[in-house]
């Protein structure tokens, strides 16, 4: 699945706060990815690289990701933190700036960057940080690299819960909540929901 077509989904999500129709649209998500790209896909709905017991965090201020966008789009700096402070979303700033194109990268190409990103320390840490989320902004489209700097900052809020996501999920197989059970009583022993879609993904309930 490339990122352009999850950055959809977040779009869709992002205009409702109707449980049943947010679980409709994730069970059409969820239909379409593979068994290796079902966790990536579960961690990034809620802006992670990890699940929540892990504290991975990407470490990037409002700042060095204006420093990323700065770099990405070949503009000074001081111009973006100027239009920032006159609309205060950083992901608008991207749709403004960005040029568009064809560009695009896979969900695993995507969250394999971000999981650098958030892993990278020591010295010159900073400098690769904002180096490598340049390359994903200038390799998205506008609404992929909107949404990236949204979950980067720590705000993507779609408003999406842990029990909407496994009923989803029960949805994209059975078309009903049937299987809600199996998924729960996994989710509780190991507290990590993309593992435990990707198993089931593997394997069915008779995996879990």
């Amino acid at each position: 699945m490339f990122f352009s077509e999850l950055a959809e989904y977040f779009r869709r999500l992002e205009s409702t706060t109707k449980r049943n129709e947010m679980t409709e649209i994730l069970a059409d998500l969820f239909k379409k990815a593979d068994k290796e790209e079902i966790d990536k896909i579960i961690y990034l709905l809620n802006g992670r690289v990890a699940p929540e017991y892990e504290k991975i965090e990407f470490g990037m201020s409002d700042k060095l990701v204006l420093r990323a966008m700065a770099l990405a789009f070949i503009v000074p700096i001081s111009e973006l933190e100027r239009v920032y402070k006159e609309i205060g979303d950083l992901g608008e700033i991207v749709i403004r700036y960005h040029k568009g194109g064809e560009k695009d990268l896979s969900v695993t190409e995507v969250f394999n960057v971000l999981y650098e990103i958030a892993h990278i320390s020591g010295e010159g840490s900073v400098d690769a940080k904002v180096n490598r989320l340049a390359f994903l902004i200038n390799s998205l489209t506008p609404d992929g690299a909107k949404y990236l700097v949204r979950i980067v900052l720590g705000k993507l809020r779609l408003g999406i819960g842990e029990p909407t996501i496994m009923d989803a999920l029960s949805y994209a197989k059975a078309k009903d909540k049937t299987l809600r059970p199996f998924i729960e009583r996994a989710f509780n022993i190991t507290s990590d929901l993309g593992y435990v879609a990707k198993v089931f993904w593997e394997g069915g309930t008779e995996a879990l």
